[in-house]
């Protein structure tokens, strides 16, 4: 139990320092338009939502940290109490039947939604076609070969997290 807790703790100060990062790039995929009129950003700017992240992640770590700290109280206490034997006997049994608990109903919900959601029918898994559908005989076209080369060697030149250069003498706010 304190093992997951202190792994949550530190993820949420690993969270904190890329927080940064994290925005900026959620930044400039947002379109600011669609935002303003359903009222999300309310005005907000990348540096406030910034610092809204960081201290919020910074509390995170605090209130993890503190029931860490709180429930290994709970647990030495218990131990003199009642006994080391009996108190690790009821708290194996108790996260053993939790997790299982958790694991089923992780499951379900998984079902439920990949239903909802994805609507494939019985499937386990999805194969996605990345090839050209073509029209006439023959070889594809160059466009098409050079597209499928550079997803299977450069993946990252196409999904990448940088927006690509402005065209020259231009720009692309519009």
């Amino acid at each position: 139990i304190i093992t997951g807790i202190i792994y949550c703790a530190e993820m949420m100060i690993a969270f904190k320092d890329e927080s940064d990062e994290m925005i900026a790039s959620y930044w400039r995929r947002i379109d600011a338009k669609s935002f303003d009129e359903n009222r999300d950003l309310d005005g907000a700017d990348e540096a406030s939502v910034q610092r809204h992240a960081k201290r919020f992640f910074h509390t995170a770590h605090g209130i993890l940290t503190a029931a860490a700290v709180f429930i290994a109280l709970a647990l030495i206490t218990s131990a003199r109490v009642m006994g080391l034997k009996y108190t690790l006997k009821r708290v194996g049994t108790g996260v053993n039947f939790a997790g299982i608990v958790f694991g089923l109903f992780l499951l379900v919900m998984c079902g439920v939604v990949s239903r909802t959601t994805y609507h494939v029918s019985d499937a386990v898994t999805v194969d996605v076609e990345v090839t050209f559908a073509q029209v006439s005989e023959g070889p594809p076209s160059r466009a098409a070969r050079d597209f499928e080369d550079t997803l299977r060697l450069e993946p990252e030149r196409i999904f990448r997290d940088q927006q690509p250069p402005p065209p020259p003498g231009g720009s692309r706010s519009g």
